[in-house]
């Protein structure tokens, strides 16, 4: 027993022997189980809102009545239901999510580390998605530009069955330069460029997703009737949507599905604090207005500051404090935009270390010290890391009139779920007025 706690040991303590064995487990144990269930499998990759299409299509599906196997980087769910706690992005959510009783479809989000370390977890899938390539965790794990992460997320595309669909984003140049690696049917999702050259495309038009296959067009739903778009004003999540639609018609000829079920989806998703917490939530503490974001890269961060400031206006707010951390594994570059792109937007800063399992090779101070490069410090409180009530009572003595707080890269501060919100004070679906 004692020879057996040692080798256990040794495996923890060893980075290079743990991800051999993972290997091994993957090619020898993982991909053969997940072949032989013969199971449809939609995977989704690419940089930012791989989560939120992952959560949307085990919603979508699950509302339909399938018994649906789901990983993501907040867990493996099944049926709807959180059985795994914890990022299972890789290849052992892929093992845990396969062995959920009864699956009828997997549905899998696939990120770049568990890619790098352990591989895909499956041999072939039918609906490949990549929602965007954008510069983020670039000098780490051997991938230094922004091409090479594009290649590296491919794999999805690569490992799509003939007969599947793939699914790309047709305002990226990088993904759509995918398209080439598969052939298997083509469907887009785009906002910005012209839908027509396009076959299979889902687009935004006057308010409305649409879809267009072959000749025909037709509007699904209009973007105010979406509740994760919050009436329109989260661009990107125009974005996510369109992508989870165009996955769902690619995946129409091995699993049917009723429209209004989908359509009834995409109208309460969203409505509801839990549905995809991790990722966007806003709403009052201690009778003060909050956003919780999940900003990780530059663009991230842009898409989120757009955002806070239509709201900024729309809603009168005076003042805006920004919460700000960052995980350590990522270049000087990544952190200098990211100052550069927070600086104007707040009045004041906490800027903290992430919690330790994200610190990643960098000490709390130099992180600290990177993300206040570009902020004035008169604008930056350095008193100690506060909770969000001591936030609000301190900024309270600096600020009068009508404050919005906002919290990037919550879940890098904050295990962020419901029962942690009920500690710090009652979580509202909307702005106090």
């Amino acid at each position: 027993m004692t020879g057996l706690l040692n080798i256990k040991t040794l495996i923890n303590r060893n980075a290079r022997i743990r991800v051999f064995l993972y290997r091994l487990a993957m090619r020898f144990l993982v991909v053969p189980y997940v072949t032989n269930l013969k199971k449809p499998i939609i995977a989704i990759t690419g940089t930012n809102g791989k989560t939120t299409v992952t959560k949307l299509l085990d919603r979508i599906y699950s509302n339909a009545g399938y018994s649906v196997g789901t990983c993501t980087t907040s867990g493996v769910y099944h049926k709807g239901v959180l059985v795994y706690k914890g990022d299972e992005s890789g290849g052992g959510g892929v093992w845990k999510a396969s062995h959920c009783p009864n699956v009828d479809l997997l549905i899998l989000e696939t990120a770049r580390k568990g890619i790098i370390d352990y591989g895909i977890g499956f041999e072939k899938c039918n609906v490949g998605v990549v929602t965007n390539i954008h510069e983020d965790h670039l000098n780490y794990n051997g991938i230094n530009s922004i091409e090479e992460m594009a290649e590296l997320k491919s794999i999805v595309i690569k490992h799509t069955k003939n007969e599947g669909a793939i699914v790309l984003n047709g305002d990226d140049l990088l993904v759509r330069g995918m398209a080439e690696k598969s052939y298997a049917k083509k469907i887009y999702f785009m906002m910005e460029n012209d839908y027509n050259q396009f076959n299979n495309v889902f687009y935004f038009k006057d308010g409305f997703v649409c879809k267009k296959i072959g000749i025909d067009s037709e509007k699904l739903i209009h973007v105010n009737d979406i509740a994760i778009t919050i009436d329109g004003k989260l661009t990107y999540n125009i974005r996510n949507v369109m992508a989870a639609l165009a996955a769902v018609e690619g995946m129409s000829k091995f699993i049917p599905i009723d429209e209004h079920v989908v359509k009834n989806t995409l109208i309460e998703f969203g409505s509801n604090l839990s549905d995809n917490i991790e990722r966007f939530v806003m709403g009052n503490i201690y009778g003060k207005n909050f956003i919780c974001c999940n900003s990780k890269n530059p663009e991230g961060y842009s898409n989120d500051i757009q955002f806070i400031m239509k709201i900024k206006e729309e809603e009168g707010f005076d003042h805006v404090v920004g919460i700000l951390s960052a995980a350590g594994n990522r270049n000087k570059k990544h952190y200098i935009a990211i100052s550069k792109l927070v600086a104007p937007v707040c009045d004041l800063f906490y800027i903290y270390p992430p919690r330790k399992e994200y610190l990643r090779g960098r000490s709390g101070e130099e992180i600290v010290k990177l993300l206040s490069n570009n902020i004035p410090k008169e604008k930056i409180i350095s008193n100690g890391k506060f909770s969000l009530s001591e936030i609000i009572c301190f900024s309270n003595n600096y600020l009068k009139g009508k404050t919005i707080f906002i919290v990037f890269s919550c879940r890098l501060l904050w295990d962020i779920n419901l029962e942690q919100f009920g500690k710090e004070g009652e979580f509202l679906n909307y702005f106090v007025n």
